[in-house]
């Protein structure tokens, strides 16, 4: 459970690294998509996020979950 809401925050934070102008991104099929697709893809950033930190309170607990999405984002 800890492991997946990690990978989903990490996939949440690249997301909406990708929607900055001034990211120097690789040219892969991913980074090109989500460049192409700002507006969606700060949506399922913030999504991935959000769905990440409940993840973290589901699995550690409310205290724990609350530290640890915040100490990882």
């Amino acid at each position: 459970m800890i492991l997946t809401a990690a990978w989903t925050q990490l996939l949440g934070c690249y997301a909406l690294y990708t929607t900055s102008q001034r990211a120097v991104l690789p040219a892969d099929k991913l980074s090109v998509w989500l460049q192409q697709h700002r507006r969606v893809a700060r949506w399922v950033g913030i999504v991935f996020c959000v769905a990440a930190f409940a993840l973290f309170v589901d699995g550690l607990g409310w205290g724990a979950g609350i530290a640890a999405g915040c100490v990882r984002g």
